[in-house]
């Protein structure tokens, strides 16, 4: 199938023999039918073939000379050469005005065929059996297209590295765990993308703990989804509300319901931030749950901040089972920290100011490009973006109706920075919210829920140090870790009181947990109410570290023996009661 009209052929035409870039990142895309006529055909050949080989522009007098060489090695005559040279005229007259538009609308064509293709292809693979695992890679492949070169770290890099690093790592920016000494000795957190390891025997309580993770993050507005193979989705969703409500499993069965009702109203607001689905071991594998999560993405919007997987030694790799757990299990940790990085926060297509007095469309920037933008760091300042260009395709958005008859339109999850400095995702905005602005008189006077038929493109720029930009004060920050438990070896199930338990305990091998940014252990015998958590490696922060734990396994509690942590000094309930009355 050909590319849209003759004219914009042409403009493709002409952008691959004059931007190496865009000739290396799409000429690879496309085929000879994506021209439909005999020279535009010819053309493409020649100019990827010289694009291929010496990665310069093509300039029209050689491209004339390719041609007249061409025609002559097939011995036609001038009339053929003719044809050549108008069609040659003619694409260097259609020089576009946008080759970002050029770009995208290539790569959208070229999506679009392979993901017919794709579909194609998955219905002959349904018919001969039930492998959705391939069919999703198929679908994967097709999307993914186009999606963006590799990152490439360089000397420039290096040169600002102490700013970038530390506003990747901005603590207000990562995930928390709720327990104040382990996120302290992870520098505040876990990190966009980082796999994290729990590990420890029978009965030492990692299931809990994970819930106990949950809950915090939680009552504090995150998205979690929790995955399951061990206990039952509603045993998980029990420890989480004993957490949340600091009851007790006794009173929780035999509480009235009307009383339970009312325990509960104060959690409604966050009733699409958990998410828990439960199979049976070795059943499922890392594109199962990332297929999970999407689903909630397509139908919700919902963006994951925290997945939690109990636990990693029953799931299955990609592809099947190698029947050598220590290949399996590095399969498997692999596919966790790419599942991680999979879901990413993003921004809808819509017009930023630049410091330079100009205002540009999201689609209209190039990805890589480096613009000034304003920022907002306890006071207006100029800071430098990236344009990172099309990252995602979503047909459900918000529309934010502002005063100045503007309309932002971007997806639910994209977070908007209040006056007093704290953020709210687009989807829980509302009429009465104060937006950070740069003239402080930006107010909302309508929201609405927008879903298309079809999917489009969104956005983004990143802007390192502040992570925020001046548009109607939008903010976006993408943090999705993993954190994962698993099993010890038996022969490590007695050492939770005397020798402490460590990486190379792992049930199937210490070899392959160098893949995950941290792994601690849970040193709790079974049944008891003191231990210890030891950080016995770690990235990003501290290594060998103990924590002083108790725990009380009748309300599913775990907490620090420490003054600072948010679970010791009070039940979950009452802190976020205290912090509504705040917000109130």
């Amino acid at each position: 199938m050909p590319l849209y009209s003759h004219e914009f052929q042409r403009e493709v035409l002409y952008t691959l023999a004059n931007n190496v870039v865009f000739a290396t990142n799409y000429g690879c895309l496309l085929q000879d039918d994506s021209f439909d006529l005999a020279p535009m055909k010819t053309l493409f050949y020649l100019i990827n073939q010289h694009m291929m080989q010496y990665e310069t522009e093509l300039e029209r007098k050689d491209l004339l000379v390719l041609i007249e060489d061409y025609v002559s090695n097939r011995g036609w005559g001038s009339e053929s050469l003719k044809v050549f040279k108008d069609e040659v005229r003619d694409i260097y007259l259609s020089k576009p005005k946008n080759e970002a538009f050029v770009a995208d609308k290539v790569v959208q064509f070229v999506r679009k065929q392979a993901l017919k293709r794709a579909i194609e292809d998955s219905i002959t693979i349904l018919e001969k059996s039930e492998e959705y695992e391939g069919v999703l890679k198929l679908i994967d492949k097709a999307i993914s297209i186009g999606s963006g070169t590799q990152e490439t770290k360089t000397i420039k890099d290096l040169i600002n590295l102490p700013d970038v690093y530390r506003a990747r790592y901005d603590p207000s920016k990562l995930i928390r765990t709720g327990f104040s000494r382990y996120d302290q000795a992870l520098l505040g957190g876990l990190a966009q993308g980082e796999l994290h390891i729990f590990i420890g025997p029978p009965g030492s309580g990692k299931s809990t703990f994970g819930c106990n993770i949950g809950a915090y993050n939680i009552a504090l507005g995150k998205k979690v989804f929790h995955a399951t193979m061990e206990i039952k989705d509603i045993d998980v969703l029990k420890h989480y509300a004993l957490r949340l409500t600091a009851m007790t499993h006794t009173s929780f069965l035999t509480v009235d319901n009307e009383i339970w009702k009312k325990k509960m109203e104060k959690f409604r607001k966050f009733e699409n931030n958990l998410f828990v689905a439960y199979w049976p071991e070795k059943t499922i594998n890392a594109l199962t749950i990332r297929a999970w999560i999407a689903q909630h993405r397509s139908t919700l919007g919902i963006q994951p901040d925290l997945i939690l997987i109990d636990y990693d030694d029953l799931l299955v790799p990609v592809g099947g089972s190698t029947n050598d757990m220590y290949e399996d299990a590095g399969s498997i940790y692999g596919e966790l920290i790419q599942l991680a990085d999979y879901f990413k926060c993003f921004t809808g297509d819509t017009k930023i100011s630049l410091v330079n007095g100009e205002e540009k469309r999201m689609d209209e920037l190039l990805s890589g490009e480096e613009l000034c933008v304003y920022s907002y760091d306890k006071d207006v300042i100029i800071e430098k973006a990236i344009a990172l260009g099309v990252i995602d395709y979503t047909n459900i958005f918000y529309g934010i109706e502002l005063n100045n008859g503007e309309i932002v339109k971007c997806t639910p999850d994209h977070k908007f920075m209040m006056k007093d400095g704290t953020y709210k995702e687009a989807q829980y905005l509302n009429t009465e919210d104060n937006l950070m602005s740069l003239d402080n008189k930006i107010k909302i006077e309508n929201i609405i829920k927008i879903e298309l038929a079809e999917k489009e493109a969104v956005y983004c720029i990143n802007v390192p140090r502040t992570g925020n930009f001046a548009l109607s004060s939008g903010i976006i920050v993408g943090n999705c870790p993993i954190i994962t438990f698993a099993q010890t070896r038996r022969d490590a199930w007695d050492l939770a009181d005397g020798e402490v338990i460590v990486s190379h305990h792992l049930a199937h091998s210490a070899k392959k947990a160098h893949k995950a940014y941290s792994v601690t252990s849970l040193n709790f015998k079974k049944g008891a109410q003191k231990g210890k958590l030891y950080i016995d490696k770690c990235r990003r922060g501290e290594d060998g570290v103990f924590i002083d734990m108790e725990r009380d396994l009748s309300r599913s509690y775990f907490g620090e023996k420490s003054k600072n942590t948010h679970y010791d000094d009070e039940p979950r309930s009452n802190q976020v009661e205290e912090k509504d009355k705040k917000n109130d």
